[in-house]
Order: C-alpha cells, then sequence, then structure tokens
C-alpha cells in the first residue's frame, strides 16, 4: 500500500500572486490496479503527478510505503526514488535521440548498475509488441511506436510504480486503445497511475477513477485500499555507464563540428598569442653561447656585483678558480698602467680615433658620444706565460720579452684602416700578416715602446649601444710574465677575465660561477634581455594578457553553455529517469577535456609561428644591435612555459566547466518533459 498525505503546492505567479496548484490532498493507492487521475487543464492533476513522482516538489508531503515514511526529498533522495520506484512514461515520449530502441531501454537497467541481459531487453520489446524493433532508430518509428518504447523503458527495471502523463495525448484513437490495453495488461501486477483529461478510456480501463479541480480531489470511485504484505525495496544508487558518457561527449562533439572547430581554432590563436608573449617573459637560456659562436667571442669580463671598483679576493676567487677547469675556462688578471695619475686608455695608441676610422662592415655608424666612450676605455694588460691557452687563436708569435706585445684583431683593424704613427710619420698596413712582418712599435705614454708580434683574432663587435664586448676582450694587450713588475710603472688590477675554451659550456659555467660568488659575469647577453623584457615589456604584458585570458574564456564559457542548452532534452530525460546531475554533469566535463586538448595541441602548433613574430618584432626594436645584425632568435617558447601555460588553461577550463555545469541545477526536467 503507498499513501501520501498532506500535500499542498504553492507557486507565485507573474503578477505576484500565490496560486494554490495542490490544496491538502490525501490518497492511498494499491500495489496494482490502473488509476485514473482526471481534471481540465491547469486542474493540478500533472503537478500532482510529478510530485508523487519525485519530479517536482511540494510545500508540505508526506509519503509512506507500507507503513514505512520515506525520508524528507533531497535531490540526493529523489534521484534514487525515481531510478528505483517509478517508471514514467510522457506525454512527448522523451527518449534519447541519439540512441536506438535497445539502447534507450538497456539505458534504463545501466542506471540501475545492472547488467543488461539482451534477451531481457527483448522479451520487454516483444511485450509491448515491439520484437524485433531493436537496432530501429528513433526517427524510424511512428508515435504509437514510440510511445511502446517508452513503456518498455519503464518496465525493464521493475519499478513499483508506472506514472503516465496524458500518454495518448498526441496519438490517434487506435493507437491510443492499444497503449491502454498494455496499461491494463500490465496493472495485473502493478500499480499503473495515469493522468488523462478524456473520461471515456478511463470509464473503460480504470480500476478507480481520482478526479481534481482547483488543486483538491473532488471525486475518489475507490478510495479504500487493501493491506499487503508488500516490502518497500531498497533505493538503487543511479549510475551512467561510461560507454553512455563517452558517447554522448562525443555526439555533442560531432553533432556541432562547425562550433567545436570555430571555437577551439579561436582559442587555440588566443592561447599561443598568449603563450608567445609569455615566453618573452624568459630570453632563450642559449642565447649568449649563440652569441658567442656567431662573434667569435670567447672571453668574459668578471667583476664584484656589488661595485665594480671592489675587486674579487680571497675564499670566493679560490673557489671560481677550483670551478673554472671543470668548465675548460681559464682565469686571468686584466690590468691597468697608471700614469700621471690617470689610466692609459684606448685614446694613446698612436692612430687616429673618430666615426670614421671606427666604422667597419660590421659596425653602425656611431655619433660622437659613441666615440668618446671607446676612447676612454683602458687598455687592458694581460700577463699570460708561454704556451698559454689565451694564444689558442693566435696569428704571429707570442711575446719573447718585455718590449714585445700580442694585440687583438679589434685594434690590429683600427691599425690597418687608420694607420699608425710610428715616429712622425703614417704607417700603412694591408693586412694582418703585413702588420706582424712589420712589427711596427706601439709607443704608449711617456716611455713605454711595445713592438707588436702576434694578433689575437676575434671578428670586430657590431657596435652601437652595446660596448660591453668591446670591453671584454679586444683592448686587451698581451705581454709576458712579470712585464708590469719591470715597466716601473703603477698599475692596478681592473677585473678578471675568463677565457673560454669551450662555448657549449657557457650557460653552465654561468651558473658555476656565479654559485661559487657573488659576481658579475658580462657580457651575458641573457640578462640585459631579461631585463628589458621584465621592465620594457611589464605594460604590453599586463594588457594583452588579461584580455586574451578574458577572450578565451568568453569563447569556452560560450562553448559550454551553447553544448548544455543544446542537450537541455537530454539533461531533462536523464534526470526525469533518476539520474544525479553529478552524473550528468561528468558528460560536459568529459567534452570540455577533449576540446581543451584540441586546443591545446593546435596551440602547440601555433605558438612557435607567434615566438616568431615576437623575436622579428624585436629584432626591428634594436635593429641597430648585434642581435639584429645576426639575426637572432633571443626568445624560444620552451617546454617548460608551454606546460605552465597549458596547466594554466587546464584550470581554468576546469574551473569554468565545474562552474558552467552547476546551470544543470537549473534545467528542470519538469519543464523539459512537458516542452518548455
Amino acid at each position: 500500500m503507498i499513501e501520501i498525505s498532506n500535500i499542498n503546492k504553492k507557486y507565485t505567479s507573474k503578477t505576484k500572486e500565490d496560486v494554490l496548484a495542490i490544496q491538502d490532498v490525501n490518497l492511498k493507492f494499491n500495489t496494482t490496479g490502473l488509476v485514473f487521475i482526471l481534471g481540465k487543464s491547469g486542474s493540478g492533476k500533472s503537478t500532482f503527478l510529478n510530485i508523487l513522482g519525485g519530479l517536482d516538489s511540494a510545500n508540505t508531503s508526506r509519503i509512506f510505503i507500507n507503513g514505512k515514511k520515506l525520508n524528507r526529498f533531497n535531490e540526493t533522495i529523489l534521484s534514487e526514488y525515481r531510478n528505483t520506484y517509478i517508471g514514467f512514461v510522457f506525454q512527448e515520449y522523451n527518449l534519447l535521440d541519439n540512441l536506438n530502441v535497445y539502447d534507450n531501454v538497456a539505458l534504463a537497467l545501466e542506471m540501475q548498475n545492472k547488467v543488461v541481459d539482451p534477451d531481457t531487453v527483448k522479451d520487454i520489446l516483444k511485450k509491448v509488441d515491439l520484437e524485433g524493433f531493436e537496432e530501429r532508430e528513433l526517427d524510424e518509428l511512428s508515435g504509437g511506436q514510440k510511445q511502446r518504447v517508452a513503456v518498455a523503458r519503464a518496465l525493464v527495471k521493475n519499478p513499483e510504480v508506472i506514472l503516465a502523463d496524458e500518454p495518448t495525448g498526441n496519438l490517434d484513437s487506435e493507437t491510443s486503445e492499444q497503449i491502454f490495453e498494455l496499461f491494463k495488461e500490465i496493472s495485473k501486477k502493478k500499480l499503473v497511475i495515469c493522468v488523462s483529461h478524456d473520461a471515456e478510456y478511463a470509464y473503460k480501463y480504470a480500476d478507480r477513477i481520482i478526479e481534481i479541480s482547483d488543486g483538491r480531489v473532488i471525486r475518489d470511485t475507490q478510495p479504500d485500499v487493501v493491506d499487503d504484505d508488500y516490502l518497500a525495496p531498497e533505493m538503487i544508487r543511479p549510475v551512467l555507464p561510461n560507454k553512455f558518457v563517452l558517447n554522448m561527449g562525443l555526439g555533442n562533439i560531432l553533432n556541432n563540428k562547425l562550433r567545436m572547430i570555430v571555437t577551439s581554432v579561436i582559442v587555440a590563436f588566443l592561447m599561443a598569442i598568449l603563450t608567445a608573449v609569455y615566453a618573452t617573459l624568459s630570453v632563450s637560456p642559449s642565447v649568449d653561447m649563440e652569441l658567442f659562436k656567431a662573434s667569435k667571442m670567447n672571453h668574459l669580463w668578471m667583476t664584484s656585483r656589488n661595485s665594480e671598483t671592489i675587486l674579487i679576493e680571497g675564499d670566493r676567487l679560490v673557489k671560481i678558480q677550483t670551478v673554472l677547469p671543470d668548465y675548460g675556462a681559464l682565469l686571468y688578471k686584466r690590468q691597468a698602467i697608471v700614469e700621471n695619475g690617470t689610466l692609459l686608455t684606448i685614446n694613446a695608441l698612436p692612430l687616429t680615433l673618430d666615426a670614421n676610422s671606427l666604422q667597419n662592415p660590421l659596425t653602425r655608424t656611431l655619433d660622437a658620444g659613441k666615440v668618446d666612450v671607446i676612447k676612454a676605455l683602458p687598455l687592458h694588460f694581460v700577463e699570460a706565460g708561454v704556451g698559454s691557452h689565451l694564444y689558442d687563436d693566435l696569428i704571429g708569435n707570442e711575446p719573447s720579452n718585455n718590449q714585445e706585445v700580442v694585440i687583438s684583431s679589434y685594434l690590429a683593424d683600427l691599425f690597418i684602416r687608420s694607420g699608425m704613427l710610428v715616429e712622425g710619420e703614417m704607417q700603412r698596413f694591408t693586412s694582418y700578416q703585413d702588420l706582424i712582418s712589420k712589427a711596427p712599435v706601439i709607443r704608449l705614454g711617456e716611455s713605454m715602446n711595445l713592438k707588436v708580434v702576434g694578433i689575437m683574432e676575434h671578428e670586430t663587435p657590431v657596435l652601437n649601444n652595446e660596448t660591453i664586448a668591446l670591453e671584454t676582450v679586444y683592448s686587451n694587450l698581451y705581454v709576458q710574465r712579470g712585464f708590469l713588475a719591470a715597466s716601473s710603472k703603477e698599475y692596478q688590477l681592473m677585473s678578471y677575465g675568463i677565457f673560454v675554451t669551450n662555448v657549449a659550456s657557457l650557460p653552465d659555467l654561468f651558473k658555476g660561477v656565479k654559485n661559487a660568488g657573488y659576481i658579475n659575469l658580462r657580457p651575458i647577453y641573457s640578462d640585459t634581455l631579461q631585463n628589458f623584457t621584465r621592465f620594457e615589456l611589464a605594460l604590453l604584458i599586463s594588457v594583452i594578457v588579461p584580455l586574451i585570458g578574458y577572450l578565451a574564456l568568453v569563447f569556452l564559457a560560450n562553448y559550454i553553455s551553447s553544448s548544455i542548452l543544446y542537450r537541455k532534452k537530454q539533461i531533462g530525460i536523464l534526470r526525469a529517469l533518476g539520474s544525479f546531475i553529478s552524473n550528468v554533469e561528468h558528460v560536459f566535463r568529459l567534452e570540455a577535456i577533449i576540446v581543451g586538448f584540441f586546443i591545446m595541441i593546435m596551440a602547440y602548433f601555433l605558438t612557435p609561428y607567434f615566438v616568431d613574430v615576437m623575436n622579428f618584432a624585436f629584432m626591428v626594436y634594436f635593429k641597430e644591435s648585434f642581435i639584429s645584425f645576426y639575426h637572432f632568435s633571443v626568445f624560444s617558447m620552451g617546454f617548460g612555459k608551454i606546460v605552465e601555460i597549458f596547466l594554466l588553461l587546464s584550470v581554468l577550463i576546469t574551473i569554468l566547466t565545474f562552474t558552467l555545469t552547476n546551470n544543470i541545477n537549473l534545467i528542470d526536467p519538469v519543464d523539459v518533459i512537458n516542452g518548455r
């Protein structure tokens, strides 16, 4: 025996007036029989049926099954109640269009977490006169056949009650007769409650007729019921099979391929741009190594980080000297001679220094200010022993006494272009070999004469705003050990140089030396570029990143929301059949994961092109520098950066999906089954 008592349902109309849909309804039902609920449209009969079936809630209600009171309904209990006790048959059939006849019926069993026996499904279809229709698609069926499928779906899970809301409203009279004959047969073992406005069929087939008007029961032909030993079954927790979730998720995508492709492409472009912009915060770790290779530089300039005038000494120097051999590097001192209280500079050389003499195919036009900077660079004396690695790139001979010197190819180029003033006469040279063979004597200061016996080969740096390269090696004069002490000149240690024998080890060398002491290494182009990208591009990034992120979220949100609305009917049907909201949400989360995966794949292949654009723009910005001259790509997307961006995208998609799928709560299954 099933008993319902004190059912009241009130809602507020659009005019803000309270309307009583159901008023103080108290009814008892036998566990079998065909019950018709009659009433005019708007009388409250469908509302009553929806409350009884757990699709709608009442302001007050109590339901008893053989005297056992069901706990007050929440969404979880309502879903379990519909999944276990209730089999629905709707006026609009409410079958899942993407499933065939067999799968529509089998789904009811799968939602009860039961193993589907094909023979069971076939037997049910045979009972509703649909034998052999298992593989039929829904668009191949008539209205009466669809309603029979709906009846089969309700029967297959063996519910306690079958609720039919205007089941023949869209059928002709002959088919209606067949449906009611079927209900009559089912009612011998089940309770069938049918809402209808057709009294003719009620009086022909009903075991009991209940008439409702204005939300109240005004007539009941058989209010008394028979007590029995019926035991209410345990609630069955609903599940959605993984195969169904996968098929529905893929179906959403395949049925809206154009929308998915457009959304994926747009968001992928946005994410690729975002990744490229983000990449500008991280300069390629190989920038130093590649630029050193391109310019054939192999010397570093090392100073104390807190002040260039404070030299490295003590434990720090010992640590650095210990570290360098691991990277095939050699530490040497760069010292300057002081004469009359000032340092000997490049300006002391016997040559003409101006914009014309400093100009060569690898340099840009220099203004007067830059020429003055170059003139003021100190001449660095480097004492090197016989056979030192410092002479690995030597053209000519090593110094054999304190009156001989080896100069850099940069200084040699200056002498070749502008000539050398020797004893009041300008001496010209045509090549490095010509210069070495003539062995000119460089007069420095008041009493220092040095004969050029060799040239250290380096390419001339591309000079404009960057003079660090010039300061590291090109002003070096290589002399014999003990030269400075024997010169009787005052001298001072300016800095330390590092000769690099293996350019490929530069990144590790930088790390090792920096870890050994708090120092500066120059030139480390990546540090300079990193500072530029962090500060000069900060405003650009602060505008672009939020804008791109916002647009990406808008497109993704629109896609997910549209997908939910497109599947509104399916969602309502699944909830009416007893599915948890969380089960339905899995479908759209899976869809979001699949779409997100396609976005990431496309973004991965698009990102390098946008990084190239950023590199091109950067080189144009620095068109007068060595970076642009060597056409070196400063930025690289880097696998780590892509992972970071894609993790961010995954988090955003997850948050967005979980947020938007909560809108499923707003889909009222009553509205869906009524076609609203």
